[in-house]
């Protein structure tokens, strides 16, 4: 599934030459990652993505079978057609991001996919009260939103493919890959095949840009051949607790404030693997 990922970004157009995505071992706490083949200077690009990859509202309203639905689709919020349309994608075997799509994780690490035990270990947090309210919208999305569509167009929106937990699927692939990308005048925040490979690290020297309709993700700094390649998504989430919530994940506090919430999650890691180990 990566070797056809990676064809088909370079067969429309992506360019990667220092680069190769990779599968890395499962236990590790990440899946896809993007490695240095070659050197990386700084200043170069570590990848470039043509923006007829990439997913927003913008190319959804471009894209059938959502071209056109436009009456259909008009008024719901942006994020909530893109939610759709990834459901949709996901089970379109002729999609053009079907390489893309294959290699998706199929569940999450965020609240949202935490059982009725876990979530009541954070009851009484934001964290807590964030995922319940994200749920209740999606639970509006399913049981609202797509029972109209379904009446409308009910070739396409088959219930037993778009269901709470696809929806609460396609959610989750937006928030954990999405990024503001300029986009016909305007930063908008898309999902950029390819590029979101390289995992998220605050500390990398990275900066993103785009230019001549190509996304590119550049390196600030010079990295070594066979090391993992990192970037820095500029993140609008700033807490620990943010970052779970949308993305499934935290990083080293670097601040007394989030120095205590990442005592609070790890108390509530701990006591969701009592048979973890604490690292020395």
């Amino acid at each position: 599934k990566v070797h056809a990922y990676e064809e088909w970004g370079r067969k429309h157009g992506a360019l990667f030459p220092h680069l190769g995505i990779v599968q890395y071992d499962p236990h590790l706490p990440w899946g896809i990652a993007g490695l240095a083949t070659n050197t990386i200077e700084e200043g170069q690009p570590i990848i470039s993505i043509p923006l007829s990859l990439i997913i927003n509202h913008a190319v959804v309203l471009k894209t059938k079978p959502f071209s056109d639905m436009s009456d259909t689709l008009q008024g719901l919020d942006p994020l909530w057609v893109v939610y759709l349309f990834l459901v949709h994608e996901r089970y379109n075997a002729s999609s053009f991001w079907k390489p893309w799509i294959d290699i998706l994780p199929s569940s999450y690490t965020n609240p949202l996919w935490w059982d009725d035990h876990s979530l009541a270990i954070i009851k009484g947090t934001n964290l807590h009260d964030g995922a319940l309210q994200i749920l209740a919208v999606l639970r509006r999305i399913h049981e609202e939103i797509v029972s109209v569509l379904q009446k409308a167009r009910p070739d396409i929106f088959d219930p037993t493919i778009f269901t709470l937990e696809n929806i609460k699927w396609a959610y989750s692939v937006f928030w954990s890959r999405s990024i503001a990308v300029e986009y016909e005048g305007r930063m908008v925040a898309s999902l950029v095949p390819l590029a979101d490979c390289l995992n998220h690290n605050p500390t990398a020297k990275t900066k993103y840009e785009t230019e001549n309709n190509m996304f590119h993700f550049i390196s600030m700094t010079r990295q070594p051949q066979g090391c993992q390649v990192f970037a820095d998504y500029k993140m609008p989430a700033e807490t620990n607790e943010q970052l779970l919530l949308n993305y499934g994940f935290m990083i080293s506090p670097r601040d007394d404030a989030l120095a205590i919430r990442a005592i609070q999650f790890r108390l509530v890691t701990r006591s969701l693997h009592p048979h973890k180990r604490r690292r020395k």
